[in-house]
């Protein structure tokens, strides 16, 4: 036994997280829905645009998340297809509001894009009750949400 446990410690394979392999998110969305026809019985599709919203987002749970993200959606969708709608909520609310808090070149961004994005975060904090809850509906943690309303030039008291 203890050498298969020496053998094992010679072998080590890495795999790079899902963030960094975006490519990979379509098939593995596609394996998933079968995954879920099988169990369930269920057929469904998925819209492209679902898919690009999948691909935008950073994944800290990587294939795992994704894999619960698929089979939430195709239990709660209404039609043969999963729609953008049917995705859970922070995948829906601004796949790039993360991205603007890593984003050191803010000043590059067009004045209509930075202004879409400013509202979009304001309108999230004026639904929300605190901003624990809107930074959990985007998908962040509070300390980036701060980050990012900085960034935005939004007034914390909003």
């Amino acid at each position: 036994m203890p050498d298969l446990f020496y053998r094992l410690q010679m072998l080590v394979v890495e795999i790079p997280a899902l963030r960094d392999r975006l490519e990979d998110i379509e098939p593995l969305v596609f394996h998933f829905l079968k995954k879920a026809e099988e169990k369930s019985g269920l057929k469904k599709s998925v819209r492209s645009k679902a898919i690009r919203m999948l691909e935008s987002y950073n994944w800290p749970g990587n294939v795992r998340e994704l894999e619960g993200t698929i089979l939430a959606a195709v239990a709660t969708s209404n039609g043969s297809v999963v729609e953008p709608n049917d995705l859970d909520i922070k995948y829906r609310l601004s796949r790039t509001v993360d991205r603007l808090e890593s984003d050191a070149q803010l000043d590059l961004l067009d004045e209509k894009h930075l202004n879409e994005k400013r509202n979009h975060v304001i309108q999230i904090l004026k639904l929300s009750r605190s901003q624990r809850q809107a930074a959990e509906k985007l998908g962040i943690n509070e300390s980036t949400l701060r980050r990012v309303m900085q960034n935005l030039n939004i007034d914390v008291s909003a």
